[in-house]
């Protein structure tokens, strides 16, 4: 597809309660039998990548919490869900950490009430919400014995584990898993991940694909991924836009006047003159609107480039290449 000029697209899930395995009050909704079944449907339906946990706790592990009034609202989903808000424990000597739940003001609260009013987790509010001690806090929720039996079961079947998402706890154990069997089929594709866990992820051949927020907070995981590359081995780099509903998109860079990038520009490869990007009666401008829509991603790519240089936009260029090797090497794994 990519070698034809078109746009390979790899089918992933990721949802909180996913291969049917939520819990509630800590009693699984699914088993062994229910996992096995669920992977072999979605592998014949052509997915390859795959999250064993997102917003909230399930069957298979914990979560890496959401901060700030998201993390208050996915707190609500998960008692709603689960039968319980987030359990977080302290954990001062740890040296990667979960994020941190966020306590509701009262302002938050009657918010929350207002978004919720009417709702199946309306009446939530109205009860006590949970109050947190100060971090750093951990979520005790590792991954369980189903989780340990998905990861194992993904590698059987050759597919990419995401581990965005998982609770330090729970990516500690998958990545001792994947690291057992030497198994690189694995990916952190939006910034999840703490930097432990990342040098694990990147020596194994697992992929890094930042979350594709303001280009100067990019270019310092960029870095940080560079610095963590194997010697020998090609590098590249992906990004996330995860742009579905809860994320936001890069805003203009901060000095972005003094050092602007520069209308028209050339694609890194010289092949198109790209100007302004227009749309009706409006023009965009990456200096001044920042990422609004998926085509000005261009120009943030040219951002990127204006403020480090060709490397930047070489180790994207690479990244599909990166990927692919990646995907090869699980599906060499898998038939093994």
């Amino acid at each position: 597809m990519i070698n034809d000029g078109k746009l390979a697209v790899v089918l992933g899930i990721e949802v909180s309660e996913t291969l049917g395995c939520g819990q509630f009050r800590g009693t699984p909704m699914c088993d062994r039998a229910t996992i096995s079944r669920e992977l072999d449907d979605l592998h014949r339906r052509g997915v390859r990548s795959l999250f064993p946990v997102h917003k909230f706790d399930n069957a298979l592990g914990g979560t890496h919490f959401d901060e700030g009034a998201t993390g208050v609202l996915v707190n609500v989903g998960n008692r709603y869900v689960t039968g319980k808000f987030w359990s977080a424990n302290q954990c001062p000597g740890a040296p990667d950490h979960d994020n941190e739940p966020t306590n509701p003001s009262p302002e938050l609260t009657t918010a929350l009430r207002a978004l919720l009013d009417g709702t199946p987790a309306g009446p939530i509010v109205d009860g006590e919400l949970p109050i947190y001690p100060a971090g750093p806090l951990c979520n005790p929720r590792g991954l369980t014995k189903l989780g340990a039996y998905t990861i194992r079961q993904m590698m059987a079947r050759g597919m990419i584990v995401e581990t965005d998402h998982l609770s330090v706890k729970a990516r500690d154990t998958a990545l001792s898993i994947l690291e057992d069997a030497n198994y690189s089929g694995l990916i952190t594709s939006h910034s999840w991940g703490d930097l432990g866990s990342q040098r694990r992820l990147q020596r194994l051949g697992g992929v890094v694909g930042p979350m594709a927020k303001e280009s100067t907070t990019f270019v310092d995981k960029w870095q940080t991924a560079r610095s963590l590359r194997t010697p020998g081995r090609i590098f590249g780099i992906g990004f996330g836009s995860d742009i579905n509903g809860l994320a936001t998109q890069g805003t203009p860079r901060p000095g972005a006047g003094a050092d602007p990038v520069r209308y028209p520009f050339t694609s890194f490869d010289g092949a198109v003159t790209l100007d302004r990007q227009v749309s009706g009666t409006r023009t965009y401008d990456i200096n001044v609107d920042g990422v609004d829509h998926y085509g000005l991603y261009p120009d943030w790519v040219e951002d990127l480039r204006v403020i480090a240089g060709d490397q930047i936009v070489r180790d994207l260029a690479n990244g599909a290449e990166v990927y692919l090797q990646m995907w090869a090497r699980a599906e060499r794994h898998a038939a093994s």
